[in-house]
């Protein structure tokens, strides 16, 4: 297994991901994690959501927020009442602000350096937006 590092720019030169490492020794844990959950579809970043449907083997099919590649995905996510998100561990205290600011409830569980939000409800379908506690406040 070997890794990817993985930074995106916008046209002004700022970093827009995370910059944090991609391995994908991190991704079947994650994926089973998801399983384990009962979660078949997710969101997540675009840095992460692809090399998770590769690993995965499309046992979970996760969902890029800013690009949407793959039809099928996309329509398994939007039938799912209640898609999943894998955030990094930056991300999960706004991701926990936005969904509690929401009166939602969920369970949240660490995989190493990665987290998995399961059992959202009531089940949010997020528009396109740069990281996950943007597309969730965006979900209206």
């Amino acid at each position: 297994m070997g890794s990817v590092r993985l930074i995106a720019q916008d046209d002004g030169g700022h970093d827009v991901a995370s910059g944090e490492e991609v391995l994908v020794e991190d991704m079947g844990p994650v994926a089973d994690a998801l399983a384990a959950a009962g979660a078949r579809t997710a969101y997540a970043d675009y840095w992460l959501a692809h090399p998770l449907n590769w690993v995965a083997d499309e046992s979970v099919l996760v969902e890029s927020l800013t690009t949407r590649r793959f039809p099928h995905i996309s329509r398994a996510v939007e039938d799912d009442p209640s898609p999943a998100f894998v955030v990094s561990g930056d991300e999960i205290g706004d991701v926990r602000s936005v969904l509690d600011a929401r009166g939602a409830t969920y369970r949240d569980q660490q995989v190493g350096r990665w987290w998995i939000v399961t059992d959202v409800s009531p089940g949010i379908h997020v528009p396109g937006a740069g990281t996950v506690a943007e597309a969730i406040e965006a979900a209206g």
